[in-house]
């Protein structure tokens, strides 16, 4: 009872679910969230983390409730259109996939999982260009974000273009020095 006087119980609740999702203790973050929307009915945050967690417990269909009831509270909920997407990548409707991670993209233009998603997406179904042309506006957005670097040199490696996969991961490198997965990677290139 104590608590529920707080006004920033929620709050700590949806920390507490965080803390217990990263931990992989999905039953824990559950209740977390379940507490905090209990207390904040249209907390789109609390809504998308608690899909997260019910996706994680193989529950891809309360998931999907949750974030589509997220993106009715908020039509520019980047992360719950992206959830969306993946659950459509599991589901192997790629379409619906690319219109989700495209939307999520359109609420949020730096939002990285969306990002990369559409790019592999992209990759997957050999639209190559796309592909390219998504990681490279990513980067336009996102200079640090070390996952987009790492796609546009995975696809300019895959279609033949060496060179600017190099160049790619040696900008990655001149922005974050100690990253081990672009420096694997431009070994292997160099044949070392």
């Amino acid at each position: 009872e104590a608590l529920r006087a707080t006004p920033d119980h929620w709050r700590a609740m949806l920390a507490q679910g965080e803390i217990q999702r990263q931990m992989g203790n999905q039953d824990s973050a559950s209740a977390a969230f379940r507490r905090a929307l209990s207390l904040q009915p249209n907390h789109v945050g609390a809504m998308v983390s608690l899909g997260i967690s019910l996706v994680a417990k193989n529950d891809a269909s309360g998931g999907r409730t949750l974030f589509s009831k997220a993106l009715e509270t908020d039509p520019r909920c980047a992360e719950a259109a992206n959830q969306l997407g993946l659950l459509e990548i599991r589901s192997g409707n790629a379409e619906l996939a690319r219109q989700w991670f495209e939307r999520a993209i359109e609420a949020q233009p730096d939002h990285s999982g969306a990002l990369n998603n559409l790019g592999v997406l992209f990759a997957q179904k050999g639209r190559y260009d796309d592909s390219i042309a998504v990681f490279r506006y990513g980067i336009s957005k996102i200079p640090d974000d070390e996952p987009l670097y790492l796609n546009l040199a995975r696809v300019l490696a895959i279609t033949g273009r060496r060179d600017g996969a190099i160049a790619v991961l040696s900008v990655l490198l001149d922005r974050k020095p100690s990253s081990a997965p672009a420096r694997k990677f431009l070994d292997d290139l160099n044949g070392r």
